[in-house]
């Protein structure tokens, strides 16, 4: 997730600064994120019904169903449980729990439109002086950045979007090197627990990512110009495993893994081809 969150905050800023307009960004984000993410919802709450305690009319009553469907659909809410579903697996009640950084993706979703829109993207320095301000907001004054980033986890991912964005802006003197990608990732193992790791971790994650991501020699074109199932993976594997592992309870981390990664292969393959491409 943390090398996931850089990547996917410098691929926003590209794509708000292809779409300057913030009515045709939101046009883009919510074809991105919607279309996939309702089609998922609504067969997690099917194929939950089995797996739940409740009768199939007491499940399919239950006001749990029903806020679950509008307030995942909208991406309002990621951690809602489904009454009586799972009782067994290791995440009881969960039936999505991938979805627990959506909403942190849609209000990075507006700091990116808000950043766009006055010109944060286009002013390296200014950008890098916001940058600071906003990091050094989520470490040192937890109040009021709370209200807004309610868990020290948000603020770390708040923190590592910065850096992401930063990066972007930066891009043309930000120089991709493997030798300070493997120094930064191995800095990132290394250093011991405590206030440095705890900031300092954080733009090594970054820099290594983008490094290990966009560095010409681990271009790989077929898969840079490909389909992308990165999407339909995030939506649908939590729901699929939590399925065989309530159908296999003792199938342990290998089996789940071998059995049921073909099956979320190919469900985010038709999610590709079918409701995203």
């Amino acid at each position: 997730l943390r090398a996931f969150f850089p990547l996917s905050r410098f691929v926003l800023a590209q794509t708000c600064r292809a779409h300057p307009s913030p009515r045709a960004y939101a046009v883009s984000r919510a074809r991105r994120v919607y279309p996939a993410l309702i089609v998922a919802v609504i067969p997690t709450i099917l194929v939950s019904a089995p797996p739940s305690t409740l009768s199939l009319a007491g499940y399919f009553a239950s006001d749990m169903t029903w806020t679950y469907l509008w307030q995942t659909s909208l991406g309002i809410s990621g951690t809602l449980p489904l009454a009586g579903v799972f009782t067994t697996n290791p995440f009881p009640g969960a039936a999505n729990g991938s979805l627990w950084t959506l909403p942190i993706e849609l209000r990075c979703y507006l700091g990116i439109v808000l950043a766009g829109s006055v010109g944060l993207l286009r002013s390296p320095r200014i950008a890098m002086v916001i940058g600071l301000l906003i990091i050094t907001a989520c470490v040192y004054v937890p109040w009021p950045v709370s209200l807004v980033l309610e868990s020290v986890n948000i603020r770390k991912l708040a923190i590592i979007f910065t850096c992401g964005t930063l990066a972007y802006v930066w891009r043309e003197r930000i120089p991709l090197s493997l030798i300070g990608g493997v120094a930064a990732a191995w800095a990132y193992i290394t250093i011991p627990a405590g206030f440095v790791r705890a900031i300092a971790t954080l733009p090594l994650i970054t820099y290594a990512s983008l490094a290990f991501a966009y560095h010409p020699r681990l271009r790989i074109r077929r898969l840079a110009n490909g389909a992308d199932f990165s999407y339909g993976l995030y939506v649908f594997a939590f729901p699929i495993q939590q399925l065989f592992l309530w159908r296999w309870p003792h199938i342990g981390i290998g089996g789940l893994f071998l059995s049921a990664t073909p099956v979320i292969a190919a469900v985010a393959a038709l999610s590709w081809y079918c409701v995203e491409g």
